[in-house]
């Protein structure tokens, strides 16, 4: 049995040690960034997404206000406070709605200033500041790496296991800001079930927002 707990143990360790992203969504498809040109990126960048990239690195234009796509979404922390498996679900899914950015059009945008290992972000509705909040990292394979955020739960006899979110930021070739985010629900081996099972494998999103 403390063999059996062990090997559940090590492999946690192990999926918890692998690479956070897919490295194939943004293959191609980026400027490398670094603490010492970062912020010649630091400017404007749309509020709502124009690219959504695939497994393959493969763009798809999107049209249209999305509150699913705004970016303020996707840089928020958004670990969400968890009663049951179906917010497990709801969170690694993305159905999380963005309220702030309900009654936002393309004429709002977010200023994003690059100091160093950390970024800054100012969500602005036309010239009006309406949010801002920042970010300390680190540079790793051209991108801004956000710390990772963990949430470790316990739900009774149904499951315990830590909600995982990592969330990267770099620069398209053509200028735009691209977000890159994998949300995952990681437990040891031995509280597997089913419905888990499913989580494990978690969600991953690369968009792209336009220079404003």
């Amino acid at each position: 049995m403390n063999k059996l707990l062990f090997l559940s143990v090590l492999l946690f360790t192990l999926t918890s040690c692998a690479s956070n992203f897919t490295e194939s969504f943004t293959s191609g498809n980026v400027k490398k960034i670094s603490s010492q040109n970062s912020h010649q990126y630091s400017g404007g960048y749309k509020i709502f997404a124009s690219r959504e990239y695939d497994s393959n690195g493969s763009s798809t234009i999107l049209t249209g206000n999305s509150n699913k796509h705004g970016i303020y979404k996707f840089l928020q922390s958004d670990i969400p406070t968890i009663k049951n498996i179906k917010d497990i679900e709801r969170y690694v899914r993305g159905l999380k709605k963005d309220s702030l950015t309900s009654n936002w059009n393309d004429n709002d945008w977010v200023n994003v200033l690059f100091e160093g290992n950390t970024v800054f972000f100012e969500l602005k509705k036309g010239n009006q500041t309406v949010k801002t909040f920042n970010a300390t990292g680190k540079y790793k394979n051209g991108f801004f790496v956000f710390p990772r955020e963990k949430n470790c739960i316990d739900l009774s006899k149904i499951s315990n296991g830590c909600l995982i979110s990592n969330k990267r930021i770099g620069i398209t070739h053509d200028g735009q800001l691209l977000v890159q985010e994998t949300k995952k629900y990681e437990v040891p081996a031995l509280k597997s079930s089913t419905v888990v099972d499913f989580l494990k494998n978690g969600t991953e999103s690369v968009y792209s927002y336009q220079n404003k």
